[in-house]
């Protein structure tokens, strides 16, 4: 720990708070999480390239395609000095220009705004600097409401619980990979397999429904969390330290010389994806497989010509069904047929029925008092008379 980045002075009142978080990380030193990138080639071998370009924004694709190496001695400074000071809920957060971020590396002190470290972090463009609304984007779920909704479109099972919920249950299995990505990146996890929390979903959400997000916002709460707390915890993100360094110039080769390489990440490859249950052997190629072991080539399939033929003619034998063979005092019952792969749906669709046909019989119950009522009117008028 003798290197001159890893000197703090007690007797500076900032730096001397420093000194606890650096021996803390240092004593970690062994547990660096691997980033893991996406590689685009595996992307367009699995014929999903078209589709992943179309879902990710530009901001998007420039965050997670950060593959810098992690560096043990930038790493534990910045993270050892890092503080945000993060916007109150009730007040409009003023991202651009108000200097809501500290932090010391390669020995200098910086304090910036959630725009300029977006910036640095090569997130945003200078194109994308003169948009006035680049940091009004939202960067959480504005309620809890929305993020539920969104995982019941998405995935399948129990409603949303973010100590409790799979990312094994999303029914799009790009989508899957893409968590495993984010995992090991932007959220700073040990692996994609456990429980789904809110900072993923929100990256999730910014994927699948196109959302503006304010990733520097994001990026800005991340570094104070994907360092980790406990004694067992991973240590994340030092990938995207290595680029504020090179983009602040300081990664001279001199300087380059006397760090500590950790690791240069890993690309997610076919082997991977294997590993995770995802992909499926087809005449065409590995392709990924969805929930119900559908191929995705590059969307799951349609329902055979035959299904639809079939489904046809028995409407039409329905249309032409005599209606007195039901008879007006008895409710009349339709067949739905269920396609295997979307079983929540139809739960949905027959509760839905269900609450249909209780608010028809819950409206004939008011036909009937308003004509009792009638009756009762029309009566006394007769007798009045």
């Amino acid at each position: 720990m003798n290197h001159p980045f890893l000197q703090f002075d007690p007797n500076n009142e900032r730096e001397a708070l420093c000194i606890p978080k650096r021996d803390a990380l240092w004593a970690r030193r062994g547990q660096f999480g691997v980033p893991r990138w996406l590689d685009w080639e595996v992307m367009q071998e699995l014929n999903q390239y078209d589709r992943l370009e179309n879902m990710m924004s530009r901001p998007l694709v420039n965050l997670v395609g950060c593959n810098r190496p992690v560096y043990l001695e930038l790493t534990i400074e910045f993270f050892a000095s890092y503080a945000y000071e993060k916007p109150v809920a009730a007040r409009k957060p003023r991202f651009r220009y108000k200097e809501q971020i500290a932090f010391r590396l390669c020995g200098r002190w910086h304090t910036w705004s959630v725009g300029r470290l977006g910036r640095r972090l090569g997130i945003y463009t200078r194109e994308d600097m003169d948009d006035p609304n680049v940091f009004t984007e939202q960067f959480t779920f504005p309620f809890e409401a929305a993020r539920d909704a969104f995982w019941a479109a998405n995935a399948v099972g129990d409603p949303y619980n973010p100590r409790m919920s799979k990312a094994s249950r999303l029914r799009d299995p790009l989508v899957r990979v893409m968590h495993h990505v984010f995992s090991h990146t932007i959220c700073g996890r040990m692996d994609s397999l456990g429980n789904c929390p809110t900072p993923d979903l929100i990256f999730l959400y910014a994927l699948v429904e196109k959302a503006p997000i304010n990733l520097a916002a994001r990026m800005a709460e991340y570094f104070v969390k994907c360092s980790g707390r406990t004694p067992s915890s991973q240590i994340h993100g030092g990938q995207y330290v290595t680029e504020i360094a090179f983009n602040e110039r300081y990664m001279t080769e001199e300087v380059l010389q006397g760090l500590t390489l950790i690791t240069e990440g890993v690309h997610i490859d076919i082997r991977s994806l294997k590993a995770m249950g995802l992909i499926v052997e087809t005449d065409q190629g590995d392709r990924l497989r969805g929930l119900n072991n559908e191929v995705w080539d590059p969307l799951p399939p349609l329902p055979a010509e035959e299904e639809d033929v079939e489904m046809q003619e028995h409407h039409a034998v329905q249309h032409h069904t005599p209606p007195h063979h039901t008879p007006p005092h008895e409710p009349q019952h339709h067949e739905y047929h269920q396609h295997p792969d979307w079983p929540e749906f139809y739960q949905q669709f027959q509760q839905m029925r269900v609450t249909q046909e209780q608010h028809g019989t819950y409206i004939d119950q008011i036909r009937t008092s308003q004509d009792q009522i009638r009756a009762s009117q029309e009566h006394a008028g007769s007798a009045q008379a």
